[in-house]
């Protein structure tokens, strides 16, 4: 959560909206691949450098 910036909430709807990796069960634990979170973590920056923002001055 601290990491994606997402609830817990928000990252199961990601989940089972196939949007965001599924977690590897261990034990009672649902653990996350640290390669596929950063892999995600890219592809919002590049589907938001692509978005309409390219070329803007605006602040955000």
């Amino acid at each position: 959560m601290e990491r994606v910036g997402l609830k817990r909430t928000a990252i199961y709807g990601a989940i089972a909206a196939g949007t965001f990796p599924k977690p590897v069960k261990v034990g009672a634990k649902s653990l996350w691949v640290d390669t596929e979170v950063e892999a995600w973590i890219t592809r919002r920056i590049a589907e938001r450098d692509v978005g309409g923002n390219m070329g803007s001055d605006q602040a955000a």
